[in-house]
């Protein structure tokens, strides 16, 4: 079966809004695509630190990104890494729809990782998934081919892993993205290998270029200017803050709405929940919005 593209995009648009910091300041008008929601995410072979620091040593300032569409199709598993807050939940996501845009004979089906008991705990939760696109699969019988995200697979539950793992062996058929923390990636790639698979791993990379800053600005504030956007860059680069989606994103509402005071994450942080707790005037919709909340405690 077919799972037309506007289902498989529908189910990821819902994914995104429930779950970004970016997302849930957008109009309420659905959108038809993530390429509305999100920045494209840059992907390379190896953690950006390591790379940019062997291109200066080389003379080199450029630092050569991974075609994630072709890894996709060489490989049967993909591992997305970053860092907390880096992205993950968004990079997954984005691969999951163009690569079913590409390819539309495997329907794409996003589930996370879970460490409940159960022998059926992943196939349960691939029909859910499968259902939730529009894609009927008999809870017994068994799933056609599919590109399946995993998302949040965490170290600290060896038994939830190892049922992975066996899924993966056992089902030859499906393809599968697994998205996990930086933190996490040794004992994920480590499983993965010693039950002989062979899996490919996309990094995460920072949002460097002045137009990326300037995109997220834009989906964030509803009558965003230049020269917020390059406000924003300018306290990036001299607090020299990390360049994740979720700190930009703080960083530009706390300075839409006043002057920052330091510069360092803890200050944008604390400065943001100020605003997401209603302590001064940034208001969504005229009533305080859960979601920022529930991904500020997650990121805390």
């Amino acid at each position: 079966m077919t799972v037309p593209h506007a289902n498989i995009s529908a189910a990821l648009v819902d994914l995104i809004r429930r779950t970004s910091v970016v997302a849930d300041r957008l109009p309420e008008k659905p959108a038809s695509s993530l390429a509305e929601l999100l920045i494209a995410p840059r992907f390379y072979p190896a953690p950006f630190p390591e790379l940019a620091a062997a291109t200066v040593e080389r003379g080199v300032m450029h630092v050569d990104r991974v075609d994630p569409m072709k890894a996709l199709g060489e490989n049967r598993v993909v591992v997305l890494i970053g860092d907390r807050e880096s992205g993950v939940t968004a990079g997954l996501a984005w691969l999951l729809e163009r690569r079913h845009l590409a390819d539309p004979s495997l329907p794409a089906l996003y589930i996370r990782f879970d460490t409940r008991q159960g022998k059926r705990v992943i196939e349960d939760d691939i029909h859910a998934a499968a259902a939730k696109v529009g894609w009927r699969v008999d809870r017994g019988t068994k799933v056609p081919p599919a590109l399946i995200g995993i998302d949040d697979v965490e170290r600290g539950s060896d038994r939830a892993i190892e049922r992975l793992v066996a899924h993966i062996v056992d089902h030859p058929e499906h393809r599968y993205v697994i998205g996990c923390h930086s933190d996490s990636k040794r004992d994920v790639l480590g499983a993965l290998v010693e039950a002989g698979l062979s899996p490919t791993a996309l990094y995460l990379g920072p949002l460097n270029r002045p137009s990326e800053v300037q995109q997220l600005v834009r989906k964030i504030v509803r009558t965003p200017s230049k020269a917020l956007a390059d406000k924003v860059s300018a306290v990036l680069s001299a607090g020299r803050l990390p360049r994740t989606p979720f700190l930009m994103a703080a960083l530009t509402v706390v300075l839409n709405a006043g002057d920052l005071q330091a510069l360092d994450p803890t200050a944008v942080i604390d400065r943001y929940i100020d605003l997401m707790l209603g302590r001064t005037d940034i208001i969504y919709h005229g009533k305080f919005d859960y979601r920022r909340l529930i991904h500020a405690l997650e990121y805390l």
